[in-house]
């Protein structure tokens, strides 16, 4: 029990807290803090997921025991010995492996149930695939050991990106790196996260360079104003097909005026 929950745990805390081949300014991989090669871990890891995740389905209340560990280390609330001074001990909860998801753990009560995961009538693909891997209210953890990550309603939670903690207005609403987040929704040029603990998101953004005002007929409306600066002086300098920009920018322009 106490080197799987060692394994695993240890997986799952470098997973949140260590930000992997770190490269230098001149593109080279920093000297790491582990203390080993972070390739060698990473082998490591994988060579034995299957082992781990087959021990958990066999073992039962063995499973348990480890399974709690790992949530006491993830949070740092404790260690494989045990709660942190200070800390109440929990009851050992029941986990079982998702149904359809091999190698992902819940504790049981939270499991969806098997009709979760049915289309309901009419409903489209897109509602469909965000409602079935978002999971039901009161759906709040996974630890999977496909991924050696510990997953909430919104996401696995990690350190909060570097794009992030090196913005000038990040640094100057929080200064700290050791923050944790999550995914809300990542796209093709765009990444959003929640901030673990704080009432605040962070975004990335990134130029689509692929656009053109040939092959997007979004950029098709005023090819004149594409590449410079246009003064925005009220509704009555906009052409026509711009006659919903003053909804938006009028409030704008009124507040700061």
């Amino acid at each position: 029990v106490t080197s799987c929950a060692a394994f695993l745990g240890a997986q799952v805390f470098l997973n949140m807290n260590h930000r992997w081949f770190r490269a230098g300014r001149g593109g080279e991989a920093e000297a790491n803090s582990l203390g080993v090669c972070e390739v060698e871990l990473f082998d490591m890891f994988e060579a034995r997921k299957v082992e781990v995740a087959e021990w958990l389905r066999q073992r039962g209340a063995e499973a348990n025991e480890v399974l709690e560990k790992v949530e006491l280390i993830a949070t740092m609330r404790g260690t494989v010995d045990g709660p942190n001074a200070g800390e109440v001990a929990q009851p050992t909860r029941d986990w079982e492996e998702v149904p359809k998801e091999p190698g992902n753990f819940m504790p049981k009560g939270e499991i969806p149930p098997p009709e979760w995961r049915k289309r309901k009538d009419d409903e489209a693909f897109h509602p469909w695939l965000l409602r079935v891997t978002q999971g039901p209210i009161g759906n709040t953890r996974t630890i999977s050991v496909n991924l050696g990550q510990r997953r909430m309603k919104e996401g696995s939670v990690q350190l909060i990106p570097e794009w992030a903690t090196e913005s000038a207005d990040y640094q100057e609403a929080f200064g700290r790196k050791s923050v944790h987040s999550s995914d809300i929704e990542v796209t093709t040029n765009r990444a959003w996260k929640a901030i673990d603990g704080y009432r605040h998101d962070v975004m990335k953004w990134v130029s689509d360079t692929g656009r053109s005002p040939e092959g997007d007929p979004h950029l098709q409306l005023d090819t004149s104003l594409l590449g410079r600066v246009v003064e925005y002086k009220g509704a009555g300098s906009l052409a026509k097909q711009f006659n919903w920009v003053p909804a938006i920018l009028d409030p704008v322009r009124a507040a700061n005026a």
